[in-house]
C-alpha cells in the first residue's frame, strides 16, 4: 500500500498559503518532531510556523494514524481534520460534519514549485454539503500532503509544496514562540483584521470545522 502521509521524525516541509484572509504569501513550516507507536497507531507531535509581513508565529499540535485514518489536529487552512480513512480507496466518502469529503482518484498528477508528482491522491470536500462552497486537495506518495485548494463562502486559500527535507536541530527544540492574541479573546473570532497590527499569521485564525465527526463508509 502506498504511503500518501509518511510520518519521520525531522522531516521538514515547506509550504506557499495564499489567502483571502491577508495580503501577500505566507511562507509555513511543518516539521515533524516525534513519531511514536507500532503497526495498530503511531503518534505524532508536529510544529508549524507560519511567516507573514515579517511575523512569525509557531504552533506545536498532534498527528494520529491508526488502522481507520490519517487525522490532525491543526492544519494550514482548517483547523484539524481526518486527512483520508484508511486503507485509502477510491470512491471512499467521509463525514466531519457540516462537511463531506470523497476520494476521487488515486492516480492523479500535479505540478508545485516542489516538482512533479503522479500517481497523487485527489480529495474533493463539498463544504456545508456544497452550499458553502468546495476544496480540493492532493497527497503524494512518499512525500505527503503537496497541494490545497480552499473555495468557501468567506475564504479563498491555496496551499502548494516548495520542498520536502530535513529540519535543523534548533527548529526540533521546545518552542517558546506564541501566536498573539486574538481580537475577540478566542480563537477564530470573526471580527479579527488579518490587516491589522495585530494580525501575525497565527495559525490559529483558520477555519475550525463545527460539529462531530463521523465515521467513514
Amino acid at each position: 500500500m502506498k504511503d500518501y502521509f509518511p510520518l519521520a521524525a525531522g522531516t521538514q516541509h515547506i509550504y506557499e498559503y495564499s489567502s483571502s484572509e491577508f495580503d501577500g504569501l505566507a511562507r509555513v513550516v511543518v516539521i515533524i518532531l516525534s513519531v511514536k507507536g507500532g503497526k495498530k497507531t503511531v503518534s505524532v507531535s508536529a510544529r508549524m510556523r507560519v511567516e507573514l509581513k515579517g511575523h512569525t508565529s509557531s504552533t506545536d499540535y498532534a498527528m494520529r494514524k491508526t488502522a481507520a485514518d490519517m487525522v490532525s489536529d491543526d492544519g494550514i487552512v482548517v483547523g484539524g481534520r481526518i486527512e483520508f480513512p484508511l486503507p485509502p480507496q477510491k470512491g471512499r466518502k467521509w463525514e466531519a460534519y457540516p462537511d463531506t469529503s470523497e476520494i476521487v482518484s488515486l492516480i492523479d498528477k500535479i505540478e508545485v514549485p516542489a516538482g512533479k508528482f503522479k500517481n497523487c491522491m485527489k480529495i474533493v470536500t463539498l463544504l456545508s454539503g456544497g452550499d458553502a462552497g468546495s476544496a480540493v486537495r492532493y497527497y503524494a506518495p512518499g512525500v505527503g500532503y503537496v497541494y490545497e485548494k480552499y473555495n468557501s463562502d468567506d475564504i479563498r486559500a491555496e496551499v502548494s509544496l516548495v520542498s520536502v527535507g530535513k529540519a535543523l536541530p534548533e527548529d526540533m527544540k521546545p518552542s517558546r514562540m506564541q501566536p498573539l492574541p486574538l481580537p475577540g479573546g478566542e480563537e477564530g473570532s470573526e471580527d479579527l483584521d488579518v490587516n491589522g497590527p495585530n494580525w501575525d499569521g497565527s495559525p490559529a485564525a483558520r477555519r475550525k470545522p463545527k460539529g462531530k465527526k463521523k465515521k467513514s463508509r
